[in-house]
């Protein structure tokens, strides 16, 4: 990728990151922050489970997932929720098919797969 391509997605995945941080709670606005769009999965994946329940939940309802029903924990296990956490935040940024190469994105208002 040029130089000039790398920065104009950096850009676009900073914007991603600044309009999900100026949605945040407090709770969740920590968990977002621990996220970097420059390191590795394995990275933020280790950063996210770092948190507490509290902040991953946060975190998660701002994604659009479903935490709780009937005032039970939906997800027991942090990690799974951390894992779903990270998989959203880079399901918003921009990317290409390398299939077909159409470009894609999904909006944070998109109802999560899992």
């Amino acid at each position: 990728m040029a130089h000039g391509a790398q920065n104009t997605v950096n850009e676009k995945w900073k914007v991603v990151l600044g309009t999900l941080l100026n949605r945040s709670d407090p709770l969740a606005k920590k968990v977002i922050s621990a996220y970097s769009f420059t390191a590795k999965y394995a990275t933020n994946f280790k950063n996210i489970c770092s948190f507490n329940a509290d902040h991953i939940e946060a975190a998660a309802i701002l994604l659009g997932f479903n935490v709780r029903a009937d005032n039970k924990k939906l997800y027991k296990n942090l990690k799974v929720l951390s894992d779903r956490v990270v998989l959203k935040i880079e399901s918003l940024f921009e990317t290409t098919c390398l299939d077909c190469g159409e470009l894609y994105c999904n909006n944070l208002s998109d109802t999560p797969p899992l």
